[in-house]
């Protein structure tokens, strides 16, 4: 049973576990995904679900298939990885504040949250904060005014 609780089992599980809770929280919240055949607020949501799940899995079944066959010894242990513990905290703290704060003042912080925890040192903290801003500023352009969604805001 202890070879199915290695990260590469447990890591897609979680994942798996959070989609379905996005999932649901999106689907409560908006309308249909489609409207006179334009996609709406909700399609989106589903959209990152279904590739979430198909990654997801794509990693899960290789994983339980190599823990099944695995006869390594009990006492081994790999040392435990923190980023992806960070990744889904920062994530459900995104998709928490993003209905109550909105996305001009909650996606700079994820931005950077992650730029930061993937950047191997090289870009300065100035640096990562003006990426971090250009990269929201250019999805919420793209949600705005060519998809033509509006995030949540709390002036609205």
């Amino acid at each position: 049973m202890k070879k199915f609780l290695k990260k590469e089992v447990m890591t897609p599980l979680v994942v798996l576990l959070f989609l379905m809770v996005y999932l649901q929280q999106a689907l409560t919240k908006q309308s249909a995904p489609f409207v006179d055949g334009v996609p709406q607020e909700t399609f989106f949501p589903i959209l990152i679900v279904i590739v979430g799940v198909i990654a997801a899995l794509t990693l899960l079944i290789p994983a339980l298939m190599k823990a099944a066959g695995s006869t390594e010894a009990e006492g081994e242990r790999a040392p435990i990885q923190k980023k992806p513990i960070y990744i889904v905290i920062a994530m459900a703290l995104f998709i928490f504040l993003f209905g109550k704060l909105g996305y001009t003042l909650v996606a700079p912080f994820y931005v950077f949250f992650l730029m930061t925890l993937y950047d191997d040192g090289s870009k300065s903290i100035v640096k990562r904060v003006i990426y971090s801003l250009i990269i929201v500023a250019l999805i919420y352009v793209l949600y705005t005014f060519i998809f033509d969604i509006n995030f949540p805001e709390i002036w609205r």
